[in-house]
């Protein structure tokens, strides 16, 4: 594929991207948004449209991104896989704990060598809570949640 192809697809990506916060922002939705390899171009985007509320889903970017993000007020969803690397586990140990959801992103995400399935949420809470120390993570992440989507009704 020639630079030109590329140049113009991720062109159209950011047009796409830029209707739906335009619409998101209009309509007041809350957006689940993943950003891998565009994170800055995702983080222009979501704040030159005005986006409120957004969860950041499996972040990968970098920790300056990431706290734009957060100074933004978005939150993020983490999730097993994401135990596994030491980037993963840098991410996951810099989302300050009112800001964390927790996501399966099944099949895609693993347990091990395993493919994530709804059984395996508890493992998921306990390699998450082992990466930040917190044993309360369900209940954590059900009130951050809850709280989450208490600012769109």
């Amino acid at each position: 594929m020639t630079i030109l192809k590329i140049l113009l697809r991720q062109k159209k990506q950011q047009d796409a991207f830029e209707f739906i916060c335009h619409q998101a922002t209009k309509q007041k939705k809350l957006l689940s948004v993943h950003s891998r390899m565009a994170e800055e171009d995702t983080l222009k985007i979501l704040l030159r449209q005005g986006v409120k509320k957004a969860i950041i889903h499996w972040y990968t970017g970098n920790l300056k991104i990431m706290n734009h993000l957060l100074d933004a007020g978005y939150y993020f969803s983490v999730n097993s896989s994401m135990c596994d690397s030491v980037n993963g586990r840098k991410i996951i140990s810099n989302i300050p704990i009112d800001r964390l959801l927790v996501e399966s992103d099944g099949p895609f995400s693993k347990i091990g060598t395993k493919k994530y399935s709804p059984a395996d949420l508890q493992q998921t809470y306990n390699l998450i809570s082992n990466t930040i120390g917190s044993k309360e993570i369900s209940k954590l992440v059900f009130n951050n949640f809850k709280y989450l989507l208490s600012q769109h009704l």
